[in-house]
């Protein structure tokens, strides 16, 4: 409830901009906006529904203001500023949030940057046929090929003329606040770098040169659009590489922003890091900018304001009660639950769906341009197409779900919010009990406990919901219970090869040493590489034993997005995990397993004191198989249908139940 948060919902101020409470949602890359940069109705409800659950300020994603200097448009759907012709639409956004109770700022970036790996916008033009890429300094390939050239500084005085009158446009339209894009590798980010920026004049070489283009924005943008249209620059201060922008150099300037008219500064840190701080993954610690957030607060008297996995908000209202910073700022925990805020002040916590932290809605969409979507929450993105309340059956039917994983609680949930009367039915202690209590047992993986407490507390506060734990269910038990239709989610089950040697004593299945069902020697080689296999040596390598992980495939975590499977190799190589890529398992001889090369045929053997399969999974799919023999509507859901993830999971059970009626009316499913 608020009086438990003070902090947390007092209101704050960014200079004449006053918001109701300390929470800003960051920007968060959706691809929802036309190709060629326009704001469209579905963008609008997105933004208005997080709007709509009480947070202070919106931040919205990456507006590029620059196009006709850089043509790159990083995500080839970025909205765009650079142009009259964008007020009108940006004008219906912003009264679309201010309807909603909330305020918005516009974050619009001088040019994607050479780094992005976008395309060039639709509406421009490009050179030779070859969209030509813009940097602070020439940039070539390994081959030495140019794939982007160093802007004149005629073009970095047309630019900063141009960046101006995109602050006048924002506050056209409506915008309550104006964001300096100088995050990332985005091009003013790669001004201010020494990582990207070799220029050898006036916009490069020292420290002071580096930053003389940020602080001519902030200029233009202050003649153009007013001295009290707050301005804030988003930056990571500390670029966390020993050949970049160091976090004394930042601690130097930025009180140079503070006397240069900024109304706040928003920090993160990193850069190019291993870990991806600035895009954090789940091996990203809570909090883990705030001891360098605690240092700039000690330079500034403007606000300070947090990104970086800020979502805990017990640890954030005691970070605010102390004065480490002004506001906390998040992104992925409104995506995963738009009322998140609202939730935490109505005191309905345990109802909150909490970010999994599984990066599904940057690495597995953004980054595959693709649209945004939420693996736990199937309504983000969909805000246009589907109610949050589905509508309610003319004739409710008795449904019967089997299985409590991921897949048969959204269809409980689904159901239960359509009037079906439900019974679910799961075999183990707890909801979650199979592959995803597994799951969370490797390093930093504890957030997908979220799964089961979520559904938890949802399912138990429906009247029309009966959750049955410890509770097996087989065909014969299925056919006493009687339903009109059974949604089968059992899940899927480890797979164990026939291999030669494969059933002798200190060979295990890798999901045995997560659970502690084995005790592991120091020599262990686990055989396949996707995820499981990966996060079990990631496990065991960090309890000091000697792993060796062998898969057929080019690459270890290859189903990983990116920026997590990035994280992971990082930390593998850390901890001295050694690999062995594109070998076939042909034996197991007692202490040794035989190894083929795919590609040559050459054999080796590795020697090991345990080994342990993670050679994937394959659907428990008999009982709906059973149930369909006999006759009984049954719909297969989640893995127990066709192995995949938890995005995959969910987002395929929702449908399904919202669909009862079309699989009650088919003959055969």
């Amino acid at each position: 409830m608020k009086d438990q948060y003070p902090a947390l919902f007092v209101p704050g101020s960014i200079g004449k901009l006053r918001l109701k409470n300390r929470v800003i949602m960051s920007p968060v890359e959706t691809l929802y906006a036309s190709a060629c940069g326009e704001v469209t109705p579905r963008l609008i409800e997105f933004y208005a529904r997080r709007a709509r659950g009480g947070v202070g300020l919106i931040v919205l994603h990456s507006v590029q203001g620059n196009c006709a200097i850089d043509t790159t448009d990083p995500y080839a759907g970025s909205l765009r500023l650079d142009n009259n012709a964008f007020i009108p639409m940006m004008s219906d956004l912003t009264e679309a949030v201010h309807a909603e109770g909330s305020k918005i700022a516009a974050l619009v970036s001088i040019g994607g940057g050479a780094r992005a790996a976008g395309e060039a916008y639709l509406t421009n033009g490009v050179q030779d046929g070859i969209p030509m890429r813009v940097a602070p300094s020439d940039v070539f390939d390994a081959e030495g090929h140019k794939i982007a050239r160093m802007l004149t500084v005629e073009e970095i005085h047309a630019t900063v003329e141009a960046y101006g009158r995109c602050a006048w446009r924002a506050r056209a339209a409506g915008f309550d606040a104006f964001y300096i894009h100088a995050l990332g590798s985005y091009l003013l980010a790669e001004f201010l770098s020494p990582l990207f920026n070799h220029r050898e004049d006036a916009y490069g070489g020292g420290a002071q040169n580096r930053w003389r283009l940020l602080f001519e924005l902030i200029e233009s943008c202050q003649r153009q659009a007013g001295k009290d249209f707050p301005l804030v620059v988003r930056l990571s201060v500390d670029e966390l590489d020993p050949q970049g922008r160091s976090l004394e150099e930042s601690l130097r300037f930025l009180p140079l922003l503070e006397r240069a008219g900024v109304a706040a500064v928003d920090i993160t840190a990193g850069a190019n890091d291993p870990l991806k701080r600035a895009t954090p993954t789940i091996y990203v610690p809570w909090g883990s900018n705030l001891a360098i957030a605690k240092k700039v607060k000690e330079v500034m008297h403007i606000p300070v304001i947090c990104t970086g996995k800020m979502h805990h908000f017990q640890n954030a209202e005691q970070i605010l009660k102390d004065g480490i910073v002004d506001f906390i700022s998040v992104a992925r925990e409104f995506v995963a639950d738009p009322d998140w805020l609202q939730k935490i002040s109505s005191g309905k916590e345990s109802q909150i769906r909490k970010c999994l932290n599984c990066n599904y809605c940057l690495g597995h969409r953004i980054m595959q341009r693709l649209p945004l979507r939420c693996a736990f929450n199937p309504y983000a993105g969909r805000e246009t197409i589907e109610s949050e309340t589905p509508q309610l059956s003319a004739a409710p039917k008795k449904t019967v779900v089997i299985g409590g994983g991921p897949a048969g609680l959204e269809a409980a949930r689904t159901l239960g919010l359509m009037g079906h009367q439900v019974e679910l039915f799961e075999a183990g202690d707890t909801l979650c009990a199979g592959q995803i209590y597994t799951a969370q047992k490797p390093p930093c993986k504890e957030s997908l406990g979220n799964i089961g407490r979520y559904y938890s507390a949802v399912l138990s506060g429906m009247e029309n919901v009966h959750i049955h734990l410890r509770t097996p269910v087989d065909v014969q038990t299925a056919q006493k219970i009687g339903a009109d239709i059974y949604y089968v989610a059992t899940g899927a089950e480890p797979v164990r090869p026939c291999i030669p040697g494969i059933e002798q004593d200190n060979v295990f299945l890798a999901e045995d040493a997560l659970l502690q069902r084995c005790t592991p020697g120091e020599k262990v080689v686990i055989l396949g590489g996707g995820q499981v296999g990966a996060e079990t040596a990631h496990l065991l390598s960090q309890q000091g034993k000697q792993v060796t992980v062998v898969e057929m495939l080019s690459g270890i975590a290859m189903q990983e997005e990116p920026l997590t499977r990035g994280a992971l190799l990082y930390l593998l190589a850390e901890n001295h995990v050694q690999t062995k890529l594109g070998k076939k398992v042909l034996a197991f001889e007692q202490n040794e397993v035989l190894l083929q090369d795919v590609a040559s045929g050459c054999q080796e053997r590795v020697g090991f004191d345990t080994a342990l399969l993670a050679f994937g999974s394959r659907p428990k799919a008999r009982l709906a198989q059973e149930l369909k023999a006999l006759g009984c509507k049954a719909v297969t859901i989640g893995d127990a249908e066709a192995v995949g993830s938890i995005a995959t999971s969910i987002a395929q059970a929702h449908q399904a139940a919202l669909h009862l009626e079309r699989f009650v009316q088919e003959d055969s499913l």
